[in-house]
């Protein structure tokens, strides 16, 4: 019985530092993310909000979210940020907008 017991700990033991591991990656894994021109960006923003907008009527779920890193920038930008052009008063805030404002 004594030795069935080492090689039990030791699955155990691997289970849970591979559980930990998955876990940390999860956590800090959002962090290592490719740094874009803000026109690469842009333009990933476009395509993902027109392809989306056009299939489900609705713009991503992390439209607004800021979590884009560009470059020369100190903080993520949302995608919202990237697309919107607030010199010319257009803004896309939804599908209806950002097919009316010429965007997609």
């Amino acid at each position: 019985m004594k030795a069935m017991s080492m090689p039990i700990l030791v699955v155990v033991t691997a289970i849970i530092i591979l559980v930990v591991a998955l876990v940390i990656l999860t956590i800090f894994g959002s962090g290592l993310g490719n740094i874009q021109t803000v026109t690469q960006a842009r333009s990933q923003c476009v395509t993902l909000g027109s392809s989306t907008c056009s299939s489900v009527n609705a713009l991503p779920p992390t439209w607004f979210a800021e979590t884009i890193k560009v470059q020369d920038k100190d903080v993520p930008v949302s995608c919202h940020g990237l697309v919107t052009n607030y010199a010319a008063k257009t803004v896309c805030d939804n599908c209806a907008n950002c097919h009316t404002s010429g965007y997609w």
